[in-house]
């Protein structure tokens, strides 16, 4: 939300009434907004939704849908794809595509992806925010000179949903590992590093506890390194990503080896870093950083001054402002209202059914918790009876021999047996 709206519409000059805060939704809110702003998977509360675009339509307010992630089709190894995070949003969300008067997306793949669903796509690309990040120059670090004292370090920086990318040049980092030695470090910030790497002495990593991207790029911008990664496996969902980590690692003056692919064309290959496609390119390309500090120092300026003139958020903020002023045009527009309105209503209607089955799904799971739940607590009274019969039989078994014991009872039995004998 920092990236894609609050800091771009601040710079922009546009001010930002935030209608939710978690579970706290405010749908009043949309009268006193010129335009609506639905971000990725927030269609998924279908109650709040249709109140806010209800509102929105009354008043002729534009909504706009952000999203800069293509979640309608998650590869098979990313880590929300087991779970189903998103899956029961998903056609509350390409509705949402349908329906809005306006999406903004952050890369040319992801708009043609979602431009059959709508034909008033904007791709604003992703931003450095130069009021967050502190860029520095290659000048302000000591380039490192590749011997045990002074070794050179290659770090990646990422979420886990990129364990997979790491994973795909791990043999390459292990053999350059074995190589160099004590003269190579490896620092891994956010993701753990691929399994072959986690047992090696010249690998570190640190893990990211972040609340806020401020606070990521304030910790960030400190952060040093002598050479950036960032393997990205070539995959349509992974063509819709942005080069936000081009950004990010070149703030620093800092050069970088870039999976050879989509997201990564800002990449002059040999000028601004390297672009690397098979295991043998990646290895090329770093060695030749590793071996030399005056590359890394030129090729890491050059990446900064790309930065600098092209990809800084305070030059490139009003290009939110000029799209969604086409939105307050656009949602006033009774021709592109009807044309859509008819497919529209047929997908609401699936949609409806099918949160319908979900819902059918949800409480068939919650009866079938409660039942077992119940067995589990009747089975459970029925193990305690059981104890609590079994613990009065074993006192009444010892009270029985502490009375067979006494002297009382075994004179009472002589007695008895003397009984038996005088009248035999």
């Amino acid at each position: 939300m920092t990236l894609r709206l609050t800091r771009p519409l601040q710079q922009a000059g546009i001010k930002v009434l935030q209608g939710n805060d978690c579970m706290d939704i405010h749908p009043e809110y949309v009268s006193q907004a010129d335009a609506v702003v639905i971000q990725r998977d927030f269609s998924a509360n279908l109650e709040m939704y249709e109140q806010i675009l209800s509102r929105a339509h009354a008043e002729q307010k534009p909504v706009i849908y952000e999203i800069d992630d293509q979640l309608f089709e998650l590869p098979e190894d990313h880590i929300d794809y087991p779970t189903h995070y998103y899956s029961p949003a998903l056609f509350a969300m390409l509705r949402t595509v349908i329906e809005a008067d306006l999406v903004t997306t952050s890369t040319d793949s992801l708009k043609e992806y979602l431009l059959p669903f709508n034909p008033h796509i904007e791709v604003i690309p992703n931003y450095l925010d130069d009021r967050l990040w502190a860029l520095r120059s290659p000048g302000q670090l000591s380039p490192a000179s590749g011997d045990s004292q002074n070794p050179v370090v290659i770090g990646y920086m990422g979420t886990n949903t990129h364990q997979p990318d790491l994973v795909s040049i791990a043999p390459v980092l292990g053999r350059l590992l074995d190589h160099y030695g004590d003269r190579l470090r490896m620092r891994f910030w956010g993701t753990e590093p691929p399994e072959p790497l986690r047992s090696r002495p010249q690998v570190e990593w640190h893990a990211i506890q972040m609340h806020s991207y401020a606070e990521f790029a304030a910790y960030f911008s400190q952060q040093s390194c002598d050479i950036f990664v960032a393997p990205l496996i070539d995959s349509p969902f992974n063509h819709c990503k942005s080069s936000i980590k081009f950004l990010e690692y070149s703030a620093l003056g800092i050069p970088g080896v870039y999976s050879h692919t989509v997201p990564y064309q800002v990449v002059r290959d040999g000028e601004n870093g390297y672009l690397a496609g098979t295991e043998q390119e990646w290895e090329h390309h770093l060695v030749e950083l590793i071996e030399s500090p005056e590359l890394r120092s030129r090729m890491g300026l050059v990446a900064l001054k790309t930065v600098q003139s092209q990809w800084l958020l305070s030059q490139n903020a009003m290009r939110w402002a000029t799209a969604y002023q086409s939105a307050l045009t656009r949602a006033k527009d009774a021709q592109f209202n009807q044309l859509r309105q008819g497919y529209l209503d047929v997908f609401v209607a699936v949609a409806n059914q099918v949160r319908g089955w979900q819902n059918h799904i949800f409480n068939q799971l919650i009866e079938r918790d409660q039942k077992i739940k119940f067995l589990q607590d009747s089975s459970l009274a029925q193990q305690e009876q059981i104890v609590n019969l079994q613990t009065k039989a074993t006192a009444q078994e010892a009270y029985l021999q502490h009375i067979a014991q006494s002297r009382g009872w075994k004179l009472l039995e002589t007695a008895r047996r003397l009984k038996r004998m005088i009248f035999r």
